[in-house]
């Protein structure tokens, strides 16, 4: 009798288990795991530039800044959202305050570590400044960041 009482029990915490998913990640676990936190840019050896943007990711305790530098310019902006992709990618959605706009992107990682804007718009999706990893303005292949510390 006990038995068959522990034996439901233990079949009923199991079935609570399945029934309820763990707990969404963090912005900052879900950049983390991709490999996202650091410095970026597209050479490192060079300093920020309107040219050579350098972007850093920094995790706050379970969220996470996007902080650029322009060499004469910088801001930092909040993450709102990180998620995996189905591409494998990374797509986030930040806000802006200084452009007064939240927008949407996907990032990819190259085999060699490396990372690219494959997707940018406004969060709701209009306003695409990249489409399928080329710039909507020049139609350019957007071009690789490397990961400078």
């Amino acid at each position: 009798m006990v038995m068959a009482v522990r034996t439901r029990a233990l079949v009923f915490l199991g079935l609570i288990a399945v029934a309820h998913p763990a707990a969404a990640q963090s912005i900052a676990d879900t950049a983390s795991r991709w490999g996202l936190i650091g410095t970026w840019a597209l050479d490192c050896s060079q300093p920020a530039s309107g040219s050579n943007g350098y972007l850093v990711y920094i995790a706050r305790g379970a969220k996470v800044s996007h902080e650029r530098n322009f060499g004469d310019r910088r801001d930092v902006n909040d993450v709102r959202e990180a998620k995996a992709a189905a591409d494998g990618g990374l797509e986030l959605v930040v806000h802006f305050p200084g452009l007064q706009q939240t927008r949407r992107f996907i990032l990819i990682k190259g085999p060699d570590g490396r990372i690219r804007a494959t997707s940018n718009s406004k969060a709701d999706g209009t306003e695409p400044t990249i489409l399928d990893g080329r710039f909507t303005a020049n139609g350019n292949p957007t071009p690789w960041q490397v990961r400078c510390k």
